[in-house]
């Protein structure tokens, strides 16, 4: 550190990593930099440095104690001749033979000093200069530093590598504690929430559960209900510790938004609870460790965390009646309660809310009272959710499952672009066959000038899964939030993309789509692995180079197959009702089709096969879309409209059950069907259905019209399908497949609006 946070830079300091296989003893060892006729050195404490540990040496430890967080090692007895420029110096190490073992140059330092090689490290321009420590590049598997080879590419600063390069590092940033994500594989209950659909009964769920702790770390909190909830926690003996960004973008001391975050701290504080908030106040030596603390979580009694992209806003996780319909951004939440991954949330909190080691976290009410003290004498605190509505309510209950679950948690800035793990890395191993969906408030089209020279890393991972041979969806933002917004980059995006897929012959595809009417506010990526299964992202992080690399975020990756199915029906709701439709004028009488109705919650049929010159060779598909396993005791099926049809129906065998998101398939005759999992005809070795007194004869699907019912338990009726010249009350037909060896097939698989024509192709 050379252009330290302290004043007169008495916080400079240099840190050494002994990568070595065996200790170091650093008797007779100095610290060196050239004065101009020469180098004036210093010399190392006569420590012994084990393989693997670090040792910070600094100019002065109470300063630097200030910046860090923590003590430094040693404080040397002499500080290098004329400290540390920050225009530019080197630093060069020095064993007991006086031989160099290594240097770093750094802005307009003396690139001639042996040790050295070409031009010198700059800052990186990603984030403010002050207070950046130049580091070395960590190798992600050890976190030692890559092989060194004496030039500026071994650092993280190095604007020449886009994918290790053009980081920064900053005094209290907790980098070894949190440089590898949580990676565990345990006994868990895991809750997933839509928003503005239900992700309020999981953010209040979550807090009735506390007995005796809640931690909140969150960049805005102005929810009526989510408030009343922490302050009667508070008033029960709960400890309520709550953490916000001081500095919210765009929103000032006086505005009413803020305002709403002044009274809520007091009504905590009040009832006991503790308001905190991380502040950067330049003129007394205060710098914030982040450039927002942007993460949204929450934990109780050390049991369970709560964690997703929306804020703790009203019209974000909106508490209205949902009987006609809500508002709000739609987004995704999260809560479990597997115990390695809120162990890990909980430290993150340790971690960031810390005054007695951070001078950037201030208590409300203690100090700057004119931003950080009570709301204005005049403000009137709003006490209520509106019943506002912008769409309809879609998903109307949260998706709980338990069961061995996989989980990667991490953070930025520590962690969100690994290459090995984290995001990147699940998205590296997807190719062929494997399948993407991004929702996502924004992505940019590059970090920088140039996509090729400043890629967005993660956009990149998308587009190159798409290379590899995944199927890659985008969706982003189109919405305003309630307040002025312009989607110029997200437009840019999706022209980028779709031109880049047009050009190579992609299966990748972008759009930008309100499906709320409010806004996308999600961060949202999910990945299926044909030899994994399906994975879920679910965070707090956007799409720009700030988010990853300098703010405070969380994101959760969570391997479940009944996760990833409850939000990939969000996710292809959101793309095909999501996008509004622009006309012509000519046009301005035309009626738009109806936006299809919600996922259903029962079974329906999926695809029939009936269009064959060989009846044996017929089949029907059954598909489970609910977010449970389905008992088939007293299911029929058949294509037998009444009980006294000459027509077949016939039951499933029992203890017979269907996953959710699986299918199973009923043959004519299994031997024509290898995919049969269930034939009519007793001709192979495929398990037979049994016959029911509902029909009187065979089964026997015609070409030119027929249905297929599917019978729940006591005989009602669950789905149908009709084709051609047949009817079936209060169920339109398709016309049917144009040419033998087609079969219908419904999609998406868990729509159903009684109106074939629509709902199968």
């Amino acid at each position: 550190l050379y252009d330290g946070f302290q004043s007169g830079d008495y916080d400079e300091a240099v840190q050494l990593v002994n990568v070595g296989d065996g200790p170091a003893d650093l008797t007779g060892w100095q610290l060196c930099k050239e004065t101009g006729s020469g180098l004036g050195c210093r010399s190392l404490p006569a420590a012994v440095l084990s393989p693997t540990a670090r040792l910070w040496l600094a100019r002065r430890a109470s300063s630097f104690t200030l910046s860090f967080g923590f003590p430094p090692d040693y404080e040397m007895s002499s500080w290098l001749p004329y400290n540390l420029s920050n225009s530019g110096d080197e630093v060069v190490l020095r064993d007991g033979n006086g031989d160099t073992v290594d240097a770093v140059v750094y802005e307009g330092g003396d690139t001639a000093v042996i040790g050295w090689e070409g031009a010198a490290v700059r800052h990186s321009t990603v984030g403010r200069e002050e207070g950046q420590i130049l580091y070395r590049i960590p190798d992600e598997r050890t976190g030692l530093p890559v092989t060194d080879t004496n030039t500026a590419a071994d650092w993280i600063q190095y604007a020449g590598d886009v994918q290790r390069g053009r980081r920064v590092l900053y005094p209290g940033w907790d980098l070894d504690p949190l440089f590898w994500p949580l990676t565990v594989t345990e006994p868990a209950t895991v809750v997933v929430g839509i928003t503005p659909d239900n992700g309020f009964a999981v953010i209040s769920q979550t807090i009735a559960r506390a007995r005796r702790t809640i931690s909140l770390e969150v960049y805005s909190l102005r929810h009526p209900a989510v408030i009343t909830a922490l302050v009667q926690k508070a008033r029960q003996g709960v400890r309520v510790r709550v953490l916000l960004e001081g500095g919210q973008v765009g929103v000032s001391a006086d505005d009413y938004r803020w305002q709403q975050e002044l009274w809520a701290c007091q009504q905590i504080e009040a009832a006991g609870g503790e308001c905190w908030f991380m502040i950067h106040e330049t003129g007394d030596d205060i710098f914030n460790r982040y450039d927002y603390l942007h993460a949204k979580f929450l934990i109780v009694d050390d049991e369970w965390v709560f964690l997703g992209s929306q804020n703790f806003t009203a019209s974000s996780m909106p508490s209205d009646d949902k009987g006609n319909g809500t508002y709000g951004s739609r987004g995704v939440v999260l809560a479990t309660n597997a115990p390695a991954v809120v162990a890990r949330a909980a430290r993150v909190f340790a971690l960031d809310c810390d005054p007695a080691h951070h001078n950037d976290i201030l208590r409300w009410n203690t100090a700057y009272t004119a931003r950080y003290g009570p709301p204005d004498a005049g403000y009137t605190p709003v006490v209520t959710v509106p019943d506002y509505t912008t769409s309809t309510v879609r998903f109307p209950a949260p998706l709980a499952v338990s069961g061995t679950v996989g989980f990667e948690l991490f953070t930025a800035p520590e962690a969100a672009l690994r290459r090995s793990d984290a995001l990147l890395g699940l998205l590296s191993r997807a190719g062929a066959g494997d399948e993407v969906y991004v929702e996502q408030m924004y992505e940019y089209v590059a970090w920088g000038d140039d996509p090729a020279a400043d890629p967005n890393l993660r956009l990149a991972a998308y587009i190159e899964a798409a290379r590899r041979g995944a199927r890659v969806r985008i969706l982003l933002n189109g919405g305003t939030f309630g307040e002025p917004y312009y989607a110029n980059v997200n437009t840019a995006t999706v022209a980028y993309v779709n031109q880049i897929a047009a050009d190579e012959g992609l299966d990748l595809q972008a759009a930008i789509g309100d499906p709320t009417q409010y806004g996308i506010h999600n961060k949202m990526v999910l990945v299926h692995l044909a030899d994994e299964g399906g994975y879920a992202h679910v965070g707090s992080i956007n799409g720009s180079e700030s988010s990853s690399k300098l703010n405070r975020e969380m994101a959760i990756q969570v391997r479940s197959d009944p996760v990833y199915r409850y939000l990939k029906r969000l996710f292809e709701a959101d793309w095909w009702i999501g996008q509004p439709v622009f006309l012509p004028l000519v046009l301005r009488d035309y009626a738009p089709p109806p936006p299809p109705e919600p996922p259903v919650d029962y079974l329906v049929i999926s695809e029939v096969y009936y269009a064959v010159r060989n009846p044996e060779s017929e089949w029907v598909e059954i598909y489970n879309p609910t977010d449970g396993p389905v008992a088939l005791d007293g299911y029929q099926v058949g294509d037998a409209e009444s009980p006294s049809r000459y027509e077949g129906m016939y039951r499933f065998p029992p203890s017979t059950t269907l996953p959710s998101g699986a299918v199973l398939v009923v043959a004519y005759d299994g031997s024509q069907v290898p995919q049969a999992d269930f034939e009519i005809y007793d001709n192979s070795d495929t398990p037979e259905m049994l016959t029911s007194t509902w029909g009187t004869g065979d089964w026997t699907l015609r070409n030119d019209g027929d249905q297929v019912l599917l019978l729940g338990p006591g005989d009602q009726v669950v789905d149908v399908v009709v084709w051609g010249d047949a009817t079936y009350t209060g169920t339109l037909a398709h016309p049917g497949v144009s040419r033998f060896t087609h079969s219908l097939e419904r999609y998406p698989p868990y729509y159903d609006t009684d109106d074939c024509a629509h709902d199968f192709r």
